[in-house]
């Protein structure tokens, strides 16, 4: 049943959040381009500060309505009317507020992995593709040496901070 609550809450989620993650990959792939195809004097006029602008705009207008969500969520489904139709259900309430809190826990680490996915395509529609392959080599060259010196435990730390 666990499973079921999280996909509802998933769901919910999506209809609103989903939109807001596609707006923004979108918006930056059309800067990359931009950095890539116009003249270097595109982005310091008045029409290149506002698309900076509104980019920055949707990305912390994403982390909040991620967060608000979350709250609104929780208190919507649990204490306010509605909560009564989730009481009636034959789960215990440990398992109702679990999934609402693994619901926004998944959330959360999906817009991390939708601002990681922002700025690589950003990188990638900015850069020529001859150099992508070079830029990849150097990450990739990067991470070994992350990961040789205590990388792993490092990895695993941070993990948990994020996660907590």
């Amino acid at each position: 049943m666990l499973t079921k609550l999280i996909g509802y809450e998933m769901k919910a989620f999506g209809r609103i959040i989903l939109p807001l993650y596609a707006a923004t990959i979108g918006l930056s792939f059309l800067i990359g381009l931009g950095i890539r195809f116009l003249p270097e004097k595109a982005y310091t006029n008045w029409v290149g500060g506002l698309v900076i602008t509104t980019f920055s705009v949707l990305i912390v207008a994403t982390m909040v309505m991620t967060a608000v969500l979350c709250v609104q969520r929780f208190y919507q489904n649990l204490l306010a009317n509605e909560g009564y139709l989730m009481f009636s259900l034959p789960v215990g309430t440990h398992t109702l507020i679990l999934s609402k809190a693994l619901g926004a826990l998944i959330w959360a680490l999906l817009g991390c992995l939708a601002g990681i996915a922002t700025m690589t395509v950003m990188a990638l529609g900015a850069m020529p593709f001859r150099e992508i392959g070079r830029a990849l080599r150097d990450i990739s060259m990067a991470l070994n040496r992350l990961f040789l010196r205590d990388g792993l435990v490092q990895c695993l730390i941070w993990t948990l901070i994020a996660v907590l």
